[in-house]
């Protein structure tokens, strides 16, 4: 027999009894008898429609707990402030103090929860039209933030009543973040000023943070608006690449190499530091390390010991410096700063190549690679010995371990069985005359 599942622990029972516990408790009832109810003897017309019930009664409910929010903050606000309860200040700190109440005891977000407490105190003051569509599941709770927000904003400007139904039929056909988009075109169509304000006090909110966790994965989280949302959201698009042949990423794997790739160019084109250097990663290989090759490791400054396969693409088209230390590891001489890859023989290969020779990205995202040998093995850096690869590139011709052939001009590149490797997948090469 196939059963709804749900907590073993039955909840327990209001203990200051009244209408409200009375009901509470034969929800109780109601619920755990519908988790006996055998589902193999119900037909498949009969299970669509009780999850069609479920789903609306689980809609008035959440309706209903978003009433019991606003009356918790209420309370709250009248407790801090019994003078003036409705000031800014205490509505502010009640709805914090709800939003924190209802995280630990509904076991959701504290974004949820301060969805579920605003979107309480915002049906207050908007239409029974307004609250039935949240009822319904028409709209959500962010939804109706947003509209009871827009309409303040423009109270003088419109009429609050045909703003809200106009908002409203918007709000039924798009999902949240696009009628949040919506909302601020109204605003500031409307209210320029009112429209400023609002970015002005989410600028205030802007965050960003990296941060390594204890596998080694950096990860980078951040939240923008107004101009600087528009040049993040940019940025990434402009750096944001296809799948190569037979490579599938999700749209995060893109997004997230579209962001190093835009971080990567952001520091190959840096200003020069006080130090007279402009800003770069730091490896240190030690000697012993270098001699062994790719079973070899070096240390980064934030990152720690990576193979030094890892660091190919980076050591490959970088500045070396000679750094000697004595049996203490105190140094004791800094050679000259040499470039793997010298600025003459870099502009020859950009003069051939023009972009990535597997996948045609633009030049200022490319490195200079080398065709066969690896630099750690040995080869040299002439114009025939190397080949301009974006770093995304560069990683799949190490993973492949595809090699290069240079004719008549003409980069290609092979698999280990000699088959060649598709250059420009998404269509025929770039006119050279032409770029």
């Amino acid at each position: 027999m196939r059963t709804l599942s749900v907590a073993s622990e039955a909840a327990a029972p209001y203990a200051g009894g009244g209408a409200l516990g009375s009901v509470l408790d034969e929800m109780d009832r109601v619920v755990r008898e519908l988790a006996t109810v055998d589902l193999d003897a119900a037909d498949e017309p009969a299970i669509r429609a009780g999850i069609a019930r479920m789903q609306r009664h689980s809609r008035q409910l959440q309706a209903r707990i978003t009433d019991a929010a606003a009356q918790l903050t209420r309370r709250q606000a009248r407790r801090l402030n019994p003078e003036q309860p409705d000031s800014p200040k205490a509505r502010q700190r009640a709805e914090r103090d709800v939003q924190n109440e209802l995280a630990d005891t509904l076991k959701v977000t504290h974004s949820q929860a301060k969805d579920t407490v605003r979107a309480g105190g915002a049906l207050e003051s908007l239409s029974a039209d307004t609250r039935a569509a949240f009822e319904s599941g028409d709209i959500s709770a962010r939804h109706v933030r947003k509209l009871r927000q827009t309409v303040r904003g423009l109270v003088g400007v419109i009429d609050a009543s045909e703003l809200e139904g106009q908002l409203l039929e918007v709000a039924r056909r798009l999902n949240a973040t696009e009628f949040g988009r919506h909302c601020r075109d109204v605003t500031a169509r409307h209210e320029a000023e009112q429209a400023q304000r609002d970015l002005d006090r989410l600028h205030q909110r802007r965050y960003g943070s990296v941060v390594q966790d204890d596998s080694g994965m950096t990860r980078l989280n951040g939240g923008w608006v107004g101009a600087q949302a528009e040049v993040v959201q940019t940025a990434v698009e402009v750096f944001r690449d296809k799948d190569q042949p037979g490579e599938t990423r999700s749209t995060e794997q893109r997004t997230a190499d579209a962001i190093f790739n835009a971080l990567a160019h952001a520091l190959r084109h840096a200003e020069s530091t006080d130090h007279g250097n402009r800003p770069h990663v730091f490896v240190h290989v030690d000697q012993d390390q270098l001699d062994r090759g790719d079973d070899g490791v070096a240390e980064t400054i934030f990152t720690g010991t990576l193979p030094l396969t890892e660091l190919k693409p980076l050591i490959e088209d970088a500045v070396i410096t000679r750094i000697v230390k004595d049996a203490h590891g105190q140094v004791v001489d800094v050679g000259r700063a040499t470039r793997t890859v010298p600025p003459s023989v870099w502009r020859g290969v950009l003069a051939r190549d023009r972009r990535c020779t597997l996948c045609g990205a633009p030049p200022q995202r490319c490195q200079a690679a080398h065709l066969d040998r690896r630099w750690l093995d040995g080869a040299g850096v002439s114009i025939p010995e190397l080949a301009l690869l974006c770093w995304t590139c560069h990683r799949r011709v190490d993973a492949a371990k595809l090699t290069g052939r240079l004719h008549n001009n003409v980069v290609s590149w092979h698999r280990r069985d000699g088959t060649p490797y598709d250059r420009f997948p998404r269509g025929r090469p770039p006119d050279r005359r032409r770029t």
